[in-house]
């Protein structure tokens, strides 16, 4: 399948989310593009909810310094959320349309959103003191962490410039269909949670190697 006609389905998807006037070239359009993009989103393995929070992870460890992490279960159930938040277009399709595809990869996968979100989460220490206290720049970079994965992981396009580009997923996802890629196919993102594993330990290892230097030279400093 060729680039143009990938992106001529897309500007016809796109076409029609921002109300094309012709009725029967619209359902047309519709019809043409699930039928052709549909297999092809439907043949990528995207992220999982367990891949999006391994990366989520991952980019915590890379943006924060080894006295901010901790070990409890509050920042942890944080970085899960604003990982997976762009994702929420699924549920919302679910509810309004019954198909969790026809707002996917829309507005929720875009820059701007991951500004957005990243800075309301931020202030959301402020309505419970059990809320972690994330900073605008972190918790709009574990936002974005997700909409890079799908980027970068999968051959379906996404949001990224929106409100200036908009892509939607062709095909049908209802709620069984959801359900069962969440319970049961979240082992596709064994890779990914490996992948991320093996980089925190990297990190922390190449830190405490750093440290190590940097207080051997303050040591000889001193003795000196």
């Amino acid at each position: 399948m060729s680039d143009g006609f990938l992106f001529g389905m897309h500007y016809a998807k796109s076409k029609v989310a921002f109300g094309a006037t012709d009725t029967v070239s619209r359902a047309i359009l519709i019809q043409l593009a699930d039928k052709r993009l549909g297999p092809l989103y439907r043949s990528c393995n995207m992220p999982f909810p367990i891949g999006h929070t391994a990366i989520g992870l991952a980019t915590f460890e890379t943006a924060q310094s080894p006295s901010a992490r901790g070990s409890r279960l509050a920042p942890v159930l944080f970085i899960t959320l604003l990982a997976n938040l762009p994702d929420l277009d699924v549920l919302a399709g679910l509810i309004l349309q019954g198909n969790g595809a026809v707002f996917h990869r829309g507005p929720t996968h875009s820059l701007l959103f991951a500004l957005v979100a990243g800075y309301a989460a931020s202030h959301l220490w402020r309505l419970w003191h059990r809320i972690p206290r994330f900073g605008f720049g972190l918790c709009s970079l574990l936002v974005f962490s997700h909409v890079l994965a799908d980027m970068f992981l999968t051959s379906a396009p996404v949001s990224l410039l929106w409100p200036l580009e908009i892509y939607w997923t062709p095909g049908q996802n209802t709620w069984g269909q959801v359900v069962d890629m969440v319970l049961y196919q979240s082992y596709q993102d064994a890779g990914i949670a490996i992948a991320a594993v093996l980089y925190v330990l990297a990190v922390r290892m190449v830190r405490a190697a750093l440290k190590g230097h940097s207080l051997n030279i303050f040591a000889r400093k001193s003795i000196e």
